[in-house]
């Protein structure tokens, strides 16, 4: 399993996909996209949400940020743990 996809080991966090949001066409339109996208992964409790899950589309004439894809909602399933200790794979490091 490659653990440096998660930000608590290594991996990259919100911070870096921000920036790296700066490399697009539309900055402003991705950035809000990506904000949108980090929103409901905590509303649905996504703990699996890391970096490796967000991608860029290059397209001839642009660079974007692609659709949401391979998201877990743990919140709906809750019901089904003795005990659950929800965690996010992208939170600042020292805060899991």
């Amino acid at each position: 399993m490659d653990r440096a996809k998660y930000e608590k080991d290594g991996g990259p966090g919100w911070q870096e996909c921000f920036e790296l949001m700066k490399k697009v066409t539309d900055v402003v339109t991705a950035r809000t996209q990506l904000l949108d996208r980090a929103i409901f992964q905590f509303l649905v409790g996504n703990p699996d949400a890391h970096a490796k899950n967000y991608s860029l589309l290059y397209r001839l004439d642009r660079i974007e940020l692609s659709q949401l894809y391979d998201v877990n909602n743990a919140a709906a399933f809750r019901s089904f743990y003795n005990e659950q200790r929800p965690r996010l794979a992208m939170v600042r490091r020292g805060q899991s």
